[in-house]
């Protein structure tokens, strides 16, 4: 489980898609997660908002490792 990410906010789902599309094409130094605005903006920090690219389903904006 990664210590820090960086964060990437899409205006929409479409936009996400695109945004994904584009990280997978190539290895980046940091890891990226990406959210939609409506899902950041209407979710509690425990629910499931964010996610990496090539990475199956979403993760809870605050998780701690056990």
């Amino acid at each position: 489980m990664p210590v820090g990410a960086v964060l990437l906010i899409a205006q929409d789902a479409e936009r996400e898609e695109r945004l994904q599309a584009d990280l997978l094409r190539g290895p980046l130094p940091n890891v990226v997660a990406t959210t939609t605005r409506q899902l950041l903006y209407r979710q509690w920090p425990d629910e499931q908002v964010w996610q990496v690219p090539g990475e199956g389903g979403r993760r809870c904006l605050i998780e701690v490792g056990s």
